[in-house]
Formats: C-alpha cells, sequence, structure tokens
C-alpha cells in the first residue's frame, strides 16, 4: 500500500472479508488505517516540497511490494504490511537521530506513536484470520514471513545506509531492533490475547484538533528520549476498543492541517494551550470522569499494592484484564494454578511450581517488575509457612510494580495477610464490555448454524445493552440459546435476549423484574404525585440535564395498608418507560457471616448495570427491623444491610429511581428519612369519596362490565373508610355472587358486599389512626 497509496484492493478485500464474518466495524478501521498512512504521506511530502528536496515518484522496492499484495489474499497483504510497518519503526528512530530538523523529529514521532497502534490492529487481524489454519500452516508463514523480513531488511540497510551511519546504527543493531518488534508482534498477536481484543468494538469518532504547529505534533525534547511507543494494548479507557484507537488516529491529524517550515516555527503563546501528547490522549483515562475497572485495577498495582485479592466466578475475564494492563504496562504477567504450576502467560510452566511454597519462592526469585496472577491460592494461605513467604514476598514488592493478584469463587484471607492485601471488585461486564463477545458470538454462530444476521451497529449495540446484568459466559450462552431457538438475528431477538436475561436474573432470587406496563391511568387519585413524577420526568431528558436539572434518586411511600403504595410504585416505572425490578429483601439474608451483605452489594451493583430503570423496595422497613436496635437481635446484621444500602442511597450513580414502600414508617431509622436519601416521602391516604367511585369504576373497567350501569355515588357513599385493595374485593365477591345466582352483576349484589364487609380502618382503627397522624405533618399526600 505504501505511505501514499490509496489501498484499494486493500479495502476491497477488507469488504470481502466484513461480509463472510459478520463483522461491519472491519471495513471502518480498514479504511481509517489507509487514511493514517495517507496522511503520513502528505506530511513528508510537504516537508520534501518546502525543503526542495526531490520526491521519489517510484521505487522497486515499492513495485515488489504492490505485486506481493496484488498477488496475494487479505491474510498476505496484510503479513506484507506488517514487515514494511516493523521496518518502518527502527527506520524513523534512526531518522530522528540523524537529522537535526525538529519538525522533521516532529514528523517521526506522530508517525511512530501511530505505528504502534497500526501493528496492534494489524496483528489482532492475522490472529482473527490464523484461527482458521492449522498449527503447522500458521508457523511455516511466520517461518516464510520472518526470511522476508530479513531479506527486506538487507535491502533497506543497503537504500538507507546513509541515514542509519548518522544515527551511529550498525546493520547488527538495526537487525536485532527489527527481530525484537517482530517477537513483539506476534506475542501480542497470539490467539489467547487477541480472541478477546478484536472480537469486536464500538467505533466512536472524536473531534479533529488543528494541528498548527511542531508543538501540536509532540516532538521529543531530544534526539536521546526519541523512541517510538513499546507495543501496547488498543486502549487504556476501554479494553477491547480498538476501532475507538483507529478513530483516534485518523482524527488526529485530520482537520486543516499546517505543517510550518523550521524557520517560521513560534512558540505557542500564554494563553494557548499546546495539545497533550498523543500518549496521553489516546492512554490515559480522563481525569474528570470515573474510573473503570481496568484503570482501577491498573491503579492499585502502579501504587505499589503487593496483594489484590479479587473475589469473582469470571476467572478468565480477569485473566484477559491483568494481560491487558501488563501489556500496556510492558511488564510480564505470571499465571499459577495448582495443576499447571507457575509459568509466563502462553509459556511453558516451571518444573515443580505446583506447590504452593515452591511458587512462591520461584516468584521471589523472578527480578524485574511483573504481575502474578495465582488462582484459588487463598485456601493454602491458612499454612503457616504459605503464609509466611507471602507476607515477606509483600514487603519486597511495595516498592516496585509487582503485585500479586489472588483470585477465587470464594476468598477468605487470613488476619494477617488481609492487612497486607486491597480488594478489588471486579464488577459484572457493561455494555461495552459485552460488545465483542457479542460480536463474536453473532459471528460463530452464523457461521456455523448458517443463521442470517440482519442486525445493523445500532441493533448490535443494543442487544449487548440488553444483556447486561450477565457474566460475560452466562450472556453468551443466554445469547446463543436464543439464537439456536429464534433461528435468526433480526430486531425480534432483542426481545427473546431481554426475556431470556429476564429469567435468568429471576432464578438468581436477589432482582426480579416485573412488567412496568402500569401507568398512572390505572391509578385513581395520587394527584400529586403524578404532578411529582410528571415534572421530574424533565430532568430525564437531554435538555433538561443541559438546564442543569438533577435526576430524581428516589420516593418513600407510605401509608394505610391496601391504599395502592406498591401500584404507585409500578406506575412511576410505566410513565418514564424504565425497567421495574423488585428487591426480594428476605432474599439477602443468608445463613453465612459475611454472605448478606455481598449478597446486598451484588443486588445494587446488577441494579447499577441495569440501568434506567426503577428499583422497588417493598415494605422496606421489614429488611431493617432491627437496625434501630442494639443489634443484639441479629449480632448486627441488619444494621450493617442498613449502613450499606444507606452508602448507596447517598452515593449512586444516576440512572436507578429508588421506589420504597413501608407500612410502618416509625421503624426506619431517621438517617434513611432524610432528604438526599429520598427526594420525597408521600403519604396514601384512605381514598375519598370521589376517588372511591374511580375505583369501582376501574374494577369494573377491568371486569369488562360498563361503569354507567352502576350507581357509582351510592357505591362510593356505602363504602366509606375502603381501602383500594378492599373495594377491589368487593368486586370480585360481587362477581361470585352474581355468577352464582346466575344473575348478571348489579349495584345492589355490590351494596350487599360492602355493607357486609368491615374495613381494615374498623377492624385496626386504633393503627390506623396513628399511622395518619403520624404522616399529617411529617409526609407530603400523595392526593
Amino acid at each position: 500500500m505504501g505511505e501514499g497509496s490509496e489501498g484499494r484492493r486493500l479495502l476491497d478485500r477488507g469488504d470481502v472479508y466484513a461480509h463472510s464474518a459478520g463483522d461491519p466495524y472491519f471495513r471502518e478501521a480498514l479504511a481509517l488505517f489507509v487514511k493514517e498512512e495517507q496522511r503520513h504521506s502528505s506530511h513528508l511530502l510537504r516537508f520534501m516540497r518546502r525543503q526542495e528536496i526531490p520526491a521519489v515518484t517510484s521505487h522497486w522496492v515499492d513495485t515488489v511490494f504492490r505485486r506481493l499484495r496484488g498477488l496475494a489474499g487479505l491474510e498476505l497483504s496484510l503479513r506484507v504490511l506488517v514487515t514494511a510497518e516493523i521496518i518502518a519503526v527502527p527506520y524513523y528512530c534512526a531518522l530522528g537521530r540523524a537529522t537535526r530538523s525538529k519538525l522533521l523529529q516532529a514528523i517521526g514521532s506522530r508517525i511512530l506513536q501511530d505505528e504502534a497502534t497500526h501493528l496492534n490492529f494489524q496483528a489482532s487481524m492475522l490472529s482473527r484470520l490464523a484461527r482458521e489454519r492449522s498449527r503447522l500452516s500458521c508457523r511455516s508463514l511466520a517461518c516464510a514471513q520472518r526470511l522476508f523480513l530479513i531479506g527486506t531488511c538487507c535491502v533497506v540497510w543497503v537504500d538507507h545506509r546513509s541515514v542509519f551511519a548518522a544515527a551511529k546504527y550498525g546493520f547488527r543493531r538495526f537487525l536485532r531492533k527489527v527481530l525484537s518488534e517482530l517477537s513483539d508482534l506476534e506475542s501480542v498477536s497470539s490467539p489467547e490475547i487477541q480472541a478477546y481484543a478484536f472480537a469486536g468494538a464500538r467505533f466512536v469518532p472524536q473531534p479533529a484538533p488543528v494541528v498548527r504547529n511542531v508543538d501540536d505534533l509532540a516532538p521529543p525534547s531530544g534526539n536521546a528520549t526519541f523512541s517510538r511507543p513499546r507495543l501496547c494494548y488498543p486502549c487504556a479507557r476501554r479494553p477491547c476498543d480498538l476501532f475507538l484507537c483507529i478513530g483516534n488516529l485518523a482524527t488526529k491529524l485530520g482537520g486543516r492541517t499546517v505543517l510550518p517550515n523550521d524557520s517560521k516555527l513560534q512558540p505557542p503563546s500564554q494563553t494557548q494551550r499546546p495539545a497533550a501528547p498523543p500518549s496521553a490522549q489516546w492512554f490515559v483515562r480522563d481525569s474528570a470522569g470515573p474510573l473503570g475497572k481496568r484503570d482501577e485495577l491498573q491503579l492499585l498495582i502502579n501504587s505499589g499494592t503487593p496483594i489484590i485479592a479479587v473475589e469473582t466466578t469470571e476467572e478468565e475475564r480477569l485473566e484477559k484484564l491483568l494481560l491487558a494492563i501488563a501489556i500496556q504496562m510492558s511488564v510480564p504477567l505470571y499465571t499459577w494454578s495448582v495443576i499447571t504450576g507457575l509459568s509466563r502467560f502462553t509459556g511453558q510452566p516451571l518444573y515443580g511450581s505446583d506447590d504452593p511454597e515452591k511458587a512462591l519462592a520461584n516468584i521471589g526469585s523472578i527480578q524485574g517488575d511483573a504481575i502474578f496472577l495465582l488462582k484459588d491460592f487463598a485456601r493454602y494461605c491458612e499454612s503457616d509457612r504459605v503464609s509466611r513467604r507471602l507476607r515477606d514476598l509483600a514487603e519486597t514488592f511495595r516498592t516496585a510494580r509487582r503485585s500479586i493478584v489472588l483470585v477465587a469463587a470464594s476468598l477468605k484471607l487470613p488476619p494477617e495477610i488481609e492487612s497486607d492485601s486491597a480488594a478489588f471488585q471486579l464488577g459484572l461486564p457493561s455494555a461495552e464490555d459485552l460488545l465483542p463477545r457479542v460480536n463474536q458470538a453473532l459471528a460463530e454462530t452464523g457461521r456455523e448454524q448458517r443463521i442470517p444476521i440482519s442486525l445493523d451497529a445500532a441493533g448490535i449495540l443494543q442487544l449487548a445493552g440488553n444483556l447486561v446484568g450477565l457474566t460475560q459466559d452466562e450472556a453468551v450462552r443466554t445469547l446463543r440459546k436464543c439464537l439456536l431457538e429464534h433461528g435468526k438475528a433480526d430486531t425480534a431477538l432483542l426481545d427473546a435476549v431481554l426475556q431470556a436475561k429476564h429469567a435468568a436474573l429471576r432464578t438468581d432470587g436477589l432482582l426480579e423484574i416485573v412488567g412496568s406496563d402500569t401507568s398512572f391511568t390505572d391509578v385513581a387519585g395520587l394527584k400529586t404525585l403524578l404532578d411529582w413524577v410528571d415534572k421530574r420526568r424533565s430532568a430525564l431528558t437531554p435538555e433538561g440535564r443541559k438546564f442543569g436539572l438533577v435526576p430524581p434518586k428516589g420516593v418513600l411511600i407510605t401509608g394505610v395498608q391496601g391504599c395502592g403504595k406498591s401500584l404507585a410504585a409500578r406506575a412511576i416505572a410505566g410513565e418514564w418507560g424504565f425497567d421495574l425490578a423488585r428487591l426480594d429483601a428476605g432474599a439477602l439474608y443468608d445463613k453465612y457471616v459475611g454472605e448478606s451483605e455481598k449478597r446486598l452489594h451484588k443486588t445494587l451493583e446488577l441494579a447499577q448495570k441495569l440501568a434506567p430503570m426503577v428499583l422497588w423496595i417493598d415494605e422496606i422497613e421489614k429488611a431493617f427491623a432491627s437496625a434501630g436496635a442494639s443489634g443484639d437481635a441479629d449480632a448486627g446484621l441488619s444494621q450493617r444491610l442498613l449502613a450499606t444500602i444507606l452508602t448507596w442511597m447517598q452515593d449512586r450513580e444516576s440512572g436507578v429511581f429508588l421506589a420504597a414502600t413501608s407500612n410502618n414508617i416509625a421503624a426506619l431509622p431517621p438517617e434513611m428519612l432524610r432528604k438526599g436519601r429520598f427526594d420525597e416521602i408521600f403519604f396514601v391516604d384512605l381514598p375519598t369519596s370521589d376517588v372511591r367511585e374511580s375505583l369501582f369504576a376501574l374494577c369494573l373497567k377491568k371486569s369488562a362490565r360498563d361503569a354507567a350501569g352502576f350507581d357509582l355515588p351510592q357505591l362510593a357513599a356505602a363504602s366509606e373508610g375502603f381501602s383500594g385493595a378492599e373495594i377491589e374485593q368487593a368486586v370480585a365477591a360481587g362477581l361470585y355472587t352474581a355468577f352464582d345466582r346466575k344473575r348478571e352483576l348489579s349495584t345492589e349484589i355490590l351494596l350487599a358486599e360492602v355493607c357486609g364487609t368491615r374495613p381494615l380502618s374498623v377492624t385496626h382503627a386504633e393503627d390506623v389512626q396513628s399511622i395518619r397522624q403520624w404522616a399529617k405533618s411529617r409526609a407530603v399526600s400523595a392526593d
């Protein structure tokens, strides 16, 4: 393709592959890669023209490369490209050392930084293509590429030895650098690494800055530091957004690019802020944004945390996350299990290292920075010798980027080791984390089972969002099951996956996804609550957020039993179009110490992943019945659960609206009722006469009866003191009576049922009056 080629043949082959593999993102990424190479050529050509250096229009080496790519398929074309890219790395390093032009150094520095991501992109694609080949075929191609690379090095050395001589690069040094780049590329392009990195990602173009001077191109501070970034994982913000990196690359030099002559270089003004170096823009998180899981784990490692404890069942996901961090930090990753022993990732295990104590001894003998992932190791820490060795290692790891990561499905460390460790919550994967696996599952299942895939990029992204709340393996299993049942990947698959996820979450017993088809049109009365909900709807729109409206956090609905508190909570979700999930407080409690708190943490995290949604906690006082006591009733468990949920209510991100109901609000601690935890406390009283008329009309409508044929004012007057639930049961009892008498339901039958019922306001008059008296001056009337 070359620095200035249009890359038409490569793009045509990319189109064919993207169509056959069902990957719409590959064509976009490949086109951006071609544009980036064309920009490199444009910058070099401008520099040569301004320096009055004649440009070479053709060269026999370039002709050979073009013809090789023309005769080969996509994989061989990429291997030829990789050869050129690898040799370009030491060449531009030598060019930067050989020249005194700051502008040329800046151009070379930018090209080197771009090549690091280009090589990642090509390594990812080669790894994906290699999966369809046998191991022998892959090794043969690798050997052939190595020989071709060495031969090309000889040709480049002969043609450009003046540049290498000026930079004091001997041929051996040049060849060593090229072979080192090839080794790095082969390690990054291993199937174990790139199966996760390249499975698919979301393409998000970024606005292109205007490059006006050398400072904007981030020139090197000196020849001694002029070198390309190490081959690293595609992106530090998102482990699998490879195309986001390519998109950033294609836009970094986009727009109106101006490269001035060296004689016209001016330092940036005091008010003009120079652009940050590309490495800081591409691989460092936004300091104003929240830490992602990858950033959080990398921060623990960089801060010298000797032992990191991770309790999760997603061992493979953690391993890939650590691998991405290790590649970016340029440190090796070692893994250990009692079966295989200690080994470098994809390497051979050390002899005898399957014994836990010997494994720690081997870790202590390894020099330099490294990350060690020990699987199911916590159970061996009860041994005195293992515990002592681990503590000794922790002392030596504090001053280096050396961390031991302990992972297990259930992890309990001895107190002496727990003081040296930091807990890390991996959490459930987000939609961005699931998107690569969703793309991979769609492509593989579609190819193996010949299932047509008609979803576009937006549909695939929504499909990943519908699977949020499951682990990666659960999400893939659910998707494959729905694909095989449905027979095709279309818009109907989105609803099928969502229903399958709801069924999977229901079996967990923590959250139950409830239908949110109820709205305030199905509720009689509650006008004040309806107005409050309608006003807060504005905060959920982009216009409202731009205006400064803060999304609502939640409401607490209390009142007389049977007056529609739960129905009001369900109606809020229906009004806003949110999913409704009911938290079963009884399912939180476990007989084992510490498990109840973990269940609550998991539930609240799952609720945040399912946002936007309404989290409904029915009869919230039942979950914290002993929180206000001394703690002797349940050994302080309710108090710990209360502290957890109070912290979450105060600090949670927007997107989860908490709708809690309570029959005995006096049992709740005051810290839960203050502003900031709930936006408002609403009281639902016994319905008035007008509301009772509406309730009778709604109940008769649900029973397929015309309310106009009934004397609603007479029924409302007879049902004084009745709650909504009691009116509903009176209508249900009237239907039984009418059917038994072989008559149609009438006002007389309903009046007889009402007169024969003693409502709660009569049987428990003191309790009802106490609730109404409490709310008279402490809560807002919902009606």
